[in-house]
């Protein structure tokens, strides 16, 4: 197979990704990152009692 074969497919998977990307972003990712916030903010939490006693 050519570059020149190629081309069009590989342009057509970046294409596919960034739409992923896109619905990942403005769906997914918020209500992900909010619950890894609310979890790290858990840690930290459990951490300093850990570090106290």
């Amino acid at each position: 197979l050519n570059g020149v074969d190629l081309s069009p497919l590989v342009k057509r998977v970046a294409m596919m990704k960034t739409e992923l990307r896109r619905v990942f972003n403005s769906r997914i990712w918020p209500k992900y990152y909010e619950n890894m916030a609310l979890k790290t903010r858990i840690r930290q939490k459990r951490r300093r009692r850990w570090k106290r006693a």
